[in-house]
């Protein structure tokens, strides 16, 4: 009996190392995760600066070779920019209760002052890199990723601010100080769908990871940008050809600097 007890007991740890020698033989090359942080966005144009947002959501790994794999996931990450405080100075036709004669009796409200905005955007992103583990020490890598994202913007909040001085004819002055607020990502004026390059570093240990990427936008999102007519704002050029006072509205392109923790399961 002790002797049937002993072979039944070296057959099941026989049995159980087999299983788990395959297990790891034959352990799956994907690999999941989570992952949260902050987030320094802005855009091309150079009359904006940053703003801190945050990003969030689920990342999934297929590992290509010891070294090499391939990453993604879906991610909620917030971009936007404020734009830097602008000085205004322009002219008004302004019409009272006497008798206009020509153009030349033409009065002028002056408007000068100082504005300000945000743009607060969400977007669902995608992300798609192929990245690079350097071995440093026992579980501890260094990693490299490089590639690109698609990403749709779903919410954002957009808010203006105007503090200026209206002056009459007469010399009497009027405070005008106004600030809107835009919840629908409609009024932004700006194209929903973004995509972009993507690269990065970041430092494993265990399942945990610390990661930095950039993104650099391609597309251009804001559906006003061009050339147009100045209506009488301090900043812009002279067209040469026509003669004719033009402002530029600059092309918005996202960029983002990302710094996340990371889970893999």
């Amino acid at each position: 009996m002790m002797k049937i007890s002993t072979l039944l007991a070296v057959a099941g740890i026989s049995i159980a190392s087999t299983q788990i020698a395959d297990a790891q033989t034959n352990e799956s090359p994907w690999t999941f995760g989570v992952k949260a942080g902050a987030n320094i966005a802005n855009t091309s144009s150079k009359n904006e600066s940053g703003r801190i947002g945050f990003n969030v959501g689920g990342t999934v790994e297929y590992k290509l070779s010891d070294r090499f794999f391939l990453q993604s996931g879906l991610e909620f990450t917030s971009k936007g920019s404020k734009l830097k405080e602008q000085s205004f100075n322009f002219s008004l036709p302004y019409f009272d209760s006497g008798e206009l004669t020509s153009i030349d009796d033409l009065d002028y409200v002056t408007y000068t002052g100082k504005a300000k905005a945000s743009q607060n955007l969400m977007f669902l992103q995608i992300p798609l890199t192929i990245g690079y583990r350097l071995p440093l020490a026992e579980d501890i890598n260094l990693t490299f990723n490089i590639g690109g994202y698609a990403g749709y913007g779903i919410t954002a909040r957009s808010k203006y601010k105007i503090d200026g001085t209206l002056k009459y004819p007469d010399g009497k002055t009027e405070s005008v100080n106004t600030e809107t607020t835009y919840k629908k990502y409609n009024e932004t004026g700006l194209e929903r769908f973004d995509y972009g390059l993507l690269g990065g570093i970041g430092i494993e240990y265990k399942k945990f990871s610390f990661n930095v990427n950039y993104e650099l936008g391609l597309r251009n999102l804001d559906k006003s940008s061009g050339t147009y007519l100045n209506y009488g704002y301090s900043s812009g050029y002279n067209n040469q050809s026509t003669g004719v006072t033009v402002y530029e509205v600059p092309k918005w392109k996202n960029r983002n600097v990302s710094l996340s923790v990371g889970y893999k399961f």
